[in-house]
């Protein structure tokens, strides 16, 4: 059956924060122990008429087309733009037309996520580079109304509704539905769940342009069955283009991921009763709820870090050029904010109890003498969990090429050894991690492999690092 327009809702619904910004920033102040107010910066949300986060029709659009591999059911669905070097030839519209997709429920108080940027050298967080922006909270839930508005040359037929509605399934079925800041460390996963599709006929469109007294268009809408569509092959979408992958992080130590937005931390700073800042923590651990997490960006640093170390040793120099030469590989495997990389990183999360709180008492250390401060006592709140955290890790594996899959073999296994340190207080003995590999999955694909493999990866990553292999030496 053809039809004449169809409409589709569904909603979407956030599986970790989100963050589609303005790109302007704002500021707000909070006090210190010692009476002086700080100044934070951060990222804003964009934001509706009502003051609530929304995600654009555009944004939305662009990620539906992004999935069109086929250049005649994108041009179809979507549109064409005109070419500039084609003066002659028109730009075509496509049928479909996509609505900003409005706030229905918030899953909790928008959050401030901070990231610092980790030294690729020394593996520890850089000063002053703390990135804050404001996100919408998990479980936030956006409805989405979506049309497909034919003519009587090109009808919408149940083969197209059938194709947009698998790109919509990508939403929580691959790790890359994903929208907004931080793709790439796990921010931006929303998962899409239809609700109706009503579709108006060409013989009911024809009808209702017939009848001099005809009822609301709208009226004329009958319901599609969803379980027709879910029936029809579709092509031109593309999918299976990720691969996912699940481990484990075993602590070895108390770890701390600080959250400088923790209610407590921010009561601590503001309050005036002397036994609240003596009780309160002036360090917390960033949780969700019942659930501890690392953020997927603290994992992709730390591999970032460590794979930039590895480079810079199998280069055997540390001149400002090699070191360019290196960097430019790692945007190409972590990508950057010139483009998407092939690697993804999600937070991984462990359930807490207040047992599994791990308080301490410090003393400041004094940067000139070395010696302990008078009365700069400092308290943190770290967790000593027993149990693994369960993290997740996403990649292309037809992008990835052999250097770049000997590169994420060499620190996968650095991490299962235990060298993975993350977080606060790695002098103090914090955040030593091991990772976990489940069975089966990369880590057994990554064991099969043959010497002649293995030896083919390394020569690829020398070439690449304009080193000279053994053959070549010969």
């Amino acid at each position: 059956m053809s039809y004449r327009r169809v409409t589709l809702s569904g909603t979407l619904t956030t599986c970790s924060e989100l963050h589609i910004g303005t790109g302007d920033e704002a500021t707000y102040t909070r006090a210190t122990p010692t009476d002086k107010e700080e100044i934070f910066s951060f990222n804003t949300l964009l934001l509706d008429v009502d003051k609530k986060p929304y995600i654009p029709a555009s944004t939305l659009r662009g990620y539906l087309r992004s999935l069109s591999v086929d250049d005649n059911t994108r041009a179809f669905l979507f549109g064409d733009a005109r070419q500039a070097s084609d003066a002659i030839a028109q730009g075509q519209a496509g049928v479909v037309r996509v609505y900003d997709a409005r706030l229905k429920t918030s899953g909790g108080d928008r959050a401030k996520i901070s990231r610092t940027s980790i030294d690729a050298v020394s593996g520890t967080a850089k000063r002053h580079h703390l990135a804050t922006h404001e996100a919408v909270p998990v479980g936030s839930v956006f409805d989405v109304e979506i049309m497909l508005e034919g003519n009587q040359r090109t009808p919408i037929t149940e083969q197209d509704i059938a194709t947009l509605l698998l790109a919509l399934q990508s939403f929580g079925e691959q790790p890359s539905g994903q929208l907004g800041k931080g793709k790439s460390s796990g921010q931006g996963c929303l998962r899409w769940k239809s609700v109706s599709v009503l579709g108006l006929s060409e013989v009911d469109f024809c009808s209702w342009v017939g009848r001099p007294n005809a009822t609301p268009l709208t009226s004329s809408f009958k319901p599609i069955p969803l379980d027709n569509l879910a029936t029809l092959t579709v092509t031109g979408i593309r999918s299976g283009e990720w691969v996912e992958e699940t481990f484990g992080l075993q602590p070895e130590s108390p770890i701390l991921i600080n959250n400088p937005h923790d209610s407590d931390v921010l009561k601590k700073y503001s309050t005036d009763d002397a036994e609240d800042r003596k009780r309160l923590p002036n360090h917390a651990f960033m949780v969700r709820g019942k659930q501890a997490l690392v953020p997927g960006s603290t994992l992709k640093g730390w591999f970032r870090a460590h794979c930039r170390r590895i480079l810079l040793t199998l280069a055997q120099d540390t001149s400002s050029k090699k070191a360019e030469d290196v960097d430019v590989l790692l945007k190409q495997l972590f990508g950057s904010t010139d483009g998407e990389g092939h690697v993804r990183f999600y937070d991984a999360t462990v359930a807490f109890t207040e047992d599994d709180k791990h308080w301490q008492t410090f003393n400041a250390v004094d940067r000139f003498t070395g010696g302990v401060k008078d009365s700069a006592l400092y308290k943190v709140r770290a967790l000593w969990v027993r149990e693994m955290f369960s993290g997740r890790i996403a990649y292309r594996k037809d992008k990835l090429t052999g250097w770049m899959q000997l590169l994420l073999l060499f620190a996968w296994r650095d991490a299962q050894e235990g060298d993975l340190v993350l977080g606060w207080g790695k002098s103090k003995g914090y955040g030593r991690v091991r990772l976990v590999s489940e069975h089966g999955g990369w880590n057994a694909w990554l064991t099969k492999l043959d010497d002649e493999t293995l030896q083919q990866w390394e020569n690829e990553l020398l070439q690449q690092l304009g080193v000279m292999t053994q053959e070549q030496a010969a």
